[in-house]
């Protein structure tokens, strides 16, 4: 259930019935704690903002907080993501800090690159295109902007947008990677991030482009996909990533852009249509042409819900022929493939019967399963 919150003056406000913030005398901004504000509604925030006179108490500051450890006149850990109030209709400003640019780039420069990094995280939630503020007391920090539309969101889905675009502009300067950040720089040409990178359970590189001249070159897209899909985190192929073995991992040594033309971008698509069931949710087959008609290509698994799983790749393939008759189930497991074993099949067939007839499986009617084996 939302909470509601109204402009109380005197630059204060009230969360709810009982929750009251303001702003405080000692820092002279607006502060709240995250539990409170969490599920205040992003519209009914910007109403109260603009009913303020002064333009301090139409930017909240988020504090990580826990409310009863809360000092609204001494707030401490502060979020590195604020909200301001935006003077385009029916949006909110969502501001990040990050640290400041290198002297020798200019305001203008940084500004074109942190858009394009940006570019998904900004497509996926109807974002504006960002700004970039250079602060006046702190110069070795600035401040990214943008507007999100304020309809159907919550003040903490506004948060967690604006921690997607913190993550991007981490990695893309050294930071941690994840998924979601890394299939965004990828897709904003910003594919050399991987470099060093081990390959594990959400990536993986490929040197060239899938085959699909042969049925083997086939079944190794459907059962990469596939097994992306049956894991937890979902996944991401990048193909012009080399790796190498090092330290008991294949990490990517460099990103070379592969000639575009040999990746068959409609073929892939509909080949995993074909052999993979049920269908992949939000399954990307992308190229990210560098110039010439070279770059690279991805592949982004999305993790995916657990009630449509296991995906089954159909066919094999046996002394470089298609076994139509045959189906698998591979999962990703850290940098390798493990495929169910037919007890481990049996016993999902058997638990989906007993479902159908409405009752729960008794006690030792469904087979122990071993461990499958990685292959």
């Amino acid at each position: 259930m939302r909470s509601g919150i109204r402009y109380l003056g005197y630059d204060s406000f009230r969360i709810g019935t009982d929750r009251q913030i303001f702003v405080t005398n000692k820092y002279g901004i607006l502060s709240a704690p995250r539990d409170w504000v969490e599920d205040v509604g992003l519209s009914q925030l910007r109403t109260a903002m603009s009913r303020a006179t002064d333009d301090k108490a139409k930017t909240l500051y988020i504090s990580s907080d826990a409310p009863d450890r809360f000092d609204a006149k001494y707030p401490n850990h502060l979020l590195d993501v604020h909200l301001k109030f935006s003077e385009a209709p029916s949006r909110m400003t969502v501001g990040v800090e990050v640290e400041r640019p290198e002297a020798d780039e200019s305001d203008e420069d940084r500004e074109v690159e942190i858009r394009q990094l940006l570019t998904g995280v900004m497509r996926r939630h109807r974002g504006s295109e960002p700004r970039i503020e250079r602060h006046a007391e702190h110069s070795e920090y600035a401040t990214v902007y943008f507007d999100v539309p304020v309809r159907g969101k919550t003040t903490g889905e506004a948060l967690r947008i604006g921690a997607e675009a913190e993550a991007v502009l981490a990695a893309a300067s050294g930071g941690q990677l994840d998924l979601r950040a890394t299939v965004d720089l990828v897709r904003g040409g910003h594919a050399g991030v991987l470099v060093g990178q081990p390959e594990g359970r959400w990536f993986d590189g490929k040197r060239s482009p899938y085959v699909l001249s042969d049925e083997a070159g086939k079944w190794e897209l459907a059962k990469d996909v596939a097994a992306f899909a049956n894991s937890e985190a979902g996944g991401l192929i990048v193909i012009g990533a080399r790796t190498e073995r090092r330290g008991g991992s294949d990490v990517v040594t460099s990103i070379s852009d592969v000639d575009l033309s040999r990746v068959k971008l409609v073929q892939y698509r509909a080949l995993v249509r074909a052999r993979v069931q049920p269908r992949v949710e939000g399954l990307e087959i992308l190229a990210v042409d560098h110039g010439g008609e070279f770059g690279v290509a991805f592949i982004y698994v999305p993790p995916q819900r657990e009630e449509g799983k296991p995906f089954v790749v159909k066919g094999t393939v046996s002394a470089g022929k298609m076994v139509a008759n045959h189906v698998s189930i591979p999962t990703r497991d850290g940098e390798e493939t493990r495929y169910s074993d037919p007890a481990e099949i049996h016993a999902l067939l058997q638990i989906g019967r007993a479902v159908l007839r409405g009752r729960r499986p008794p006690p030792g009617e469904v087979a122990q399963v071993e461990p499958p084996l990685a292959l």
